[in-house]
């Protein structure tokens, strides 16, 4: 029995109560004549009241189970979504991890600004370190020594340029830079000592598949000059172009 069968149960048995008190009233019979009818009515009125006690006692029960199932789905709805949270949390890491590292750098010789310096001529040449780093993401150049360090495996795109203007020495000097990785040669950029003009500029670039801990940086050779002023016309770049 539902909660609406119920209560149309309750109501139609208010209803006979009420019929059953005002026909009592109206006939007036005697006790001793209708004693036996009063006490089946009074049986059947208290059966009925039981049942409807009864009916009442399962709905009850019915709404304690629904009740429960509602708490036991909500629960389980809250699994559902810090399940959902977690695996979304699982999913962005995936993605961060399998974002390729941004490594891009570029410096010039100097930090100079109203002065100038020539470097050279030694019989021995140098390593050369760009000190001034205008952009450094990924922190694998070194402004320190002018050391490149590959962060992980893969191509890397180099580029330099090579200033060199006429000096006030009655000797001019030829300007040379070589890359080098690990020590060992890869690309040149020379230019002959300053004659008809009095400014030359030479460059060079190269793409190379280094390991990771690899080092690239630019050394001057032997006998040669390097010029640096404000203008920063000697520069150093390079950056990942993808790993392997």
């Amino acid at each position: 029995m539902t909660v609406k069968t119920t209560l149309q149960s309750i109501i139609i048995l208010g209803f006979l109560l009420g019929s059953l008190t005002l026909e009592k009233l109206a006939m007036k019979p005697s006790m001793e004549e209708n004693a036996a009818d009063d006490l089946t009515e009074i049986e059947i009125v208290a059966q009925t009241l039981l049942d409807v006690i009864q009916e009442l006692q399962f709905v009850k029960a019915e709404l304690s189970s629904v009740k429960s199932e509602n708490t036991e789905i909500n629960m389980k709805t809250d699994d559902i979504k810090q399940n959902v949270q977690r695996v979304e949390e699982q999913v962005k890491n995936l993605q961060k991890m399998k974002e390729p590292p941004k490594v891009a750098f570029s410096a010039t010789l100097s930090k100079l600004n109203n002065a100038f310096r020539f470097m050279g001529p030694y019989k021995t040449g140098l390593n050369l370190a760009y000190q001034n780093a205008i952009t450094n993401i990924g922190n694998a150049y070194d402004p320190n020594t002018g050391i490149f360090t590959a962060p992980v495996r893969g191509v890397y795109y180099f580029s330099f340029v090579v200033f060199n203007p006429i000096s006030s020495s009655t000797k001019q000097y030829a300007t040379g830079v070589e890359l080098l990785k690990n020590d060992k040669h890869v690309v040149t950029a020379t230019d002959n000592a300053p004659g008809v003009d009095t400014e030359d500029t030479a460059g060079n670039s190269a793409s190379i598949l280094l390991e990771k801990g690899d080092k690239v940086y630019l050394h001057l050779l032997d006998n040669r000059i390097i010029y640096t002023d404000g203008n920063r016309r000697n520069t150093f770049s390079g950056h990942l172009l993808f790993e392997m």
